[in-house]
């Protein structure tokens, strides 16, 4: 009976501990294992959930909206932003707001930190939440995820587009961010192009990402990102599922998702197109283990590449690096753990035995 209440006991522990709760406070720490949905490393950083298993939300919430930007950016994105909700993902659907500046984009509501909402900024102005809730529906119902955009000041829009006329938007093309439940990928794995958590307002993940022809600083400028968990800091090799009329690259970045701090990069030599195309070599053995976007793009003009998954592996061969001929101890890394090998047995730093 008592190992039964400490096995019940433990795996409450193992809920309560991998339960993330967040609370509209203006304080960004309980979003740090939350994906953004802005180009990753760069900024402003913007976040947005729905309710889904594992994550608590206030009560009645819809979505919890959290944005951070710099000090130089706060007259830019000055405040809470309103947020458009298209409720349904349909723009031939709008109720939104009157017709002479409402977008082309199909919202149904227009929202914020008012009437019964909730909204919460950092003390330094930096940062801003904003809650809506379920009630607020009371047309085209919520059914758990949706598309969303965020405007500030009237005239600057999350994600950028071009604000050809700011006061005349139905003229203008606009991308919706598409919020839904998220999940955290084993980054020792393949990663499939529909999985792609956010990617630049151009693209639109699906069997695979068309990168266009790399032809302008827009297209050069095409990204897409996964929400990975790195669970094993070591070397990883990185296969592509590609094709192209041209050669191609694959260039990888690895972005904390607390901090959006650029933690790790790669980049490619000129690739062919192939089914299990070779990229390369990544060492991560010096990465923190944790929660991380992975960004893409391609570099190469001309390519027209488009990439249909992304694989990378943990290198299989352990590396020797040194052999101490005193105690005839050889000392390896094994998945970037440090062992040596002695009398036909394996030992840790610590000297205990590793079976």
């Amino acid at each position: 009976m008592k190992k039964s209440l400490l096995f019940v006991a433990a795996i409450l522990l193992s809920i309560a501990v991998n339960a993330q709760t967040i609370v509209i406070d203006g304080d960004k720490a309980d979003w740090a294992n939350v994906p953004m949905l802005n180009d990753p490393g760069a900024s402003p950083v913007f976040k947005m959930v729905v309710p889904q298993d594992g994550l608590t939300l206030p009560e009645d919430a819809a979505i919890c909206v959290m944005v951070e930007r710099t000090e130089a950016q706060k007259e830019t994105y000055p405040g809470a932003p309103v947020v458009y909700v298209d409720a349904d993902k349909d723009a031939a659907t709008t109720a939104a707001a009157d017709a002479w500046y409402c977008p082309s984009f199909g919202p149904d509501y227009e929202m914020g930190a008012w009437d019964g909402n909730a909204g919460a900024a950092s003390e330094d102005g930096t940062i801003d939440e904003v809650l809506i809730v379920k009630s607020k529906f009371d047309g085209i119902p919520f059914a758990g995820d949706c598309n969303a955009w965020l405007l500030f000041n009237w005239n600057k829009l999350l994600p950028n587009s071009p604000l050809e006329n700011e006061w005349k938007w139905s003229e203008n093309d606009y991308h919706p961010i598409h919020v839904k439940p998220f999940a955290f990928a084993d980054l020792d794995g393949t990663l499939q192009a529909a999985d792609v958590y956010s990617s630049h307002e151009a693209l639109t993940p699906g069997e695979f990402l068309d990168m266009g022809n790399a032809t302008s600083a827009a297209d050069v400028a095409l990204w897409a990102s996964w929400a990975v968990e790195l669970k094993k800091p070591a070397k990883y090799i990185i296969k592509a599922n590609i094709s192209s009329t041209n050669v191609a690259s694959v260039d990888l970045k690895l972005v904390n998702t607390a901090t959006n701090e650029v933690v790790a990069e790669f980049a490619s030599e000129d690739l062919a197109e192939g089914e299990e195309v070779e990229v390369g070599e990544w060492d991560l053995s010096a990465v923190p283990a944790g929660k991380y976007m992975l960004r893409f793009s391609n570099h190469v003009e001309w390519s027209a590449m488009k990439l249909n998954s992304l694989t990378l592996a943990k290198a299989a061969l352990s590396d020797i690096q040194t052999v101490n001929t005193a105690n005839k101890a050889v000392k390896v890394v094994r998945d970037g753990q440090v062992l040596f090998i002695r009398d036909g047995k394996t030992f840790n730093a610590l000297g205990a035995e590793v079976k």
